[in-house]
């Protein structure tokens, strides 16, 4: 009887394997690049610098106009880079909410406790009255008036329109000394050659005296004590 041989002839590739081989070898450039993209998909974020710390910060959710009290859709949390929030910005609704605006504030402005007027500052306000921040178109009116003074405040008009009184028997309350840097609480003038007083006047002319001293039309004329 013939010896069968101890190895097996190797058996040749399927057609399968042939056609994965040519397949890869075919589409070889576009592996390459694949791979090409993905390290340096994973060089790059090795590379980025990790992002800065960020801190909750409270921002005006809207345009707020000065002397306009807060409520809670007026403001809200966003998380700001630490390095862009001021030292002094406040992170909670309830620090302001209630309170009235110092200053007009545009939508995502970091709110600061030097925004908002002090804490029982309207307790020393007539009844019946809300307190507005007023610059007057003359710096100067300001160093003559004291706090408790009764004065009237005139929007001054153009030749045709003239002046017009705003309000009467409006009450000063405080003044804030801008080049002093302090005020009633932390209240600061960011505009030290324009002084701001913090005066008493009814609900309903406090837009137009705001509006008045924004355009910087506002005077005041002095009214006698009784």
């Amino acid at each position: 009887m013939a010896r069968l041989p101890s190895d097996s002839p190797p058996r040749a590739p399927s057609r399968t394997s042939r056609h994965v081989r040519v397949a890869l070898w075919r589409a070889r450039h576009v592996v390459a690049a694949l791979a090409l993209a993905v390290a340096a998909t994973m060089a790059l974020a090795t590379l980025r610098p990790p992002d800065p710390p960020s801190v909750d910060v409270l921002v005006a959710a809207h345009d707020i106009a000065a002397a306009q009290e807060i409520v809670p859709a007026d403001v809200r949390v966003v998380a700001l880079p630490a390095d862009a929030v001021p030292p002094d910005a406040l992170d909670a609704a309830d620090d302001v909410v209630g309170r009235q605006l110092a200053h007009a504030l545009p939508a995502g402005y970091p709110l600061g406790p030097g925004m908002v007027l002090g804490p029982g500052l309207a307790d020393g306000a007539p009844r019946g009255t809300t307190v507005v921040p007023v610059r007057f178109a003359d710096p100067l009116l300001t160093s003559v008036l004291e706090p408790g003074a009764t004065v009237d405040l005139v929007a001054a008009g153009d030749q045709e329109a003239g002046a017009h009184v705003l309000a009467t028997d409006a009450v000063v309350l405080a003044r804030v000394d801008g080049e002093a840097g302090g005020g009633i609480g932390g209240l600061t003038s960011s505009a030290p050659d324009a002084p701001l007083l913090l005066v008493a006047v009814r609900p309903d002319v406090a837009t137009l005296v705001v509006e008045a001293s924004a355009r910087g039309t506002l005077t005041v004329v002095l009214v006698p004590s009784p």
